[in-house]
């Protein structure tokens, strides 16, 4: 056997057994976050009257897609040819989030946008399967906080400039792909961090729903070592 051919068997044996070895990884990510919509009515019901029917009026609340990021990192804790397990650290941050408001009812119009920021970390486990092979998936599942800040615009208010945090729970699930180098890869994502609105209730404004589903769909790169 020549000494070219020898390095390649020796490669051979050897690049599977180092990407098994690899026991972390730092994933960087970047992509499109959205939220679901929310509903919300605002005014003093028992202000009605003939003489003032409409007291009350009605919001549909959206988010358009805006640019997300996040940082990853994972820790292998227990792992075979067929499934791994890891200990996961994500941080999600959406810098610029806009919450567009607009009336749903016919005698009024109310239409503007919202300025604020949301920040998600949600420490927990991730399973990955086939993880020797050019295409392994994984789910991942996390608890953690969130923080998140609006601001009124300049042609609509819906609620007072705040920030909130709550807990947040997120579920996830992706495809990592090999490279020719071993110590880097390749990710597409998709989470659902489900956290607390910052629109909330209060005196005479109500939503339907205190918490969203914040949706973030992304690719990335991915470092193990």
């Amino acid at each position: 056997m020549s000494q070219t051919k020898r390095i390649v068997v020796l490669l051979g044996i050897l690049l599977p057994c180092f990407a098994f070895g690899q026991k972390n990884e730092i994933s960087l990510s970047a992509g499109a976050a959205f939220a679901s919509d929310q509903t919300a009515a605002s005014g003093d019901p028992s202000a009605c009257s003939i003489a003032v029917p409409h007291c009350v009026f009605h919001l549909l609340t959206s988010s358009p897609k805006q640019l997300g990021i996040e940082g990853t990192v994972a820790h292998r804790v227990f792992g075979t040819d067929v499934a791994s397990i890891y200990l996961e650290l994500p941080v999600m941050a959406v810098p610029n989030r806009k919450v567009n408001a607009k009336s749903t009812d016919v005698f009024a119009f109310v239409d503007g946008t919202l300025n604020g920021s949301a920040v998600f970390f949600t420490p927990g486990l991730k399973l990955k399967v086939l993880a020797s092979q050019p295409i392994a998936p994984w789910v991942s599942v996390g608890v953690g906080l969130a923080h998140v800040s609006v601001n009124n615009g300049a042609t609509v208010t819906v609620t007072s400039d705040s920030s909130r945090s709550s807990a947040a729970l997120q579920v996830g699930g992706g495809l990592d792909f090999k490279t020719p180098i071993p110590l880097l890869g390749f990710r597409a994502e998709f989470r659902d961090f489900w956290a607390g609105s910052p629109i909330t209730t209060r005196q005479f404004f109500a939503v339907d729903k205190e918490r969203q589903h914040n949706f973030f769909a992304a690719i990335g790169v991915v470092l193990k070592f």
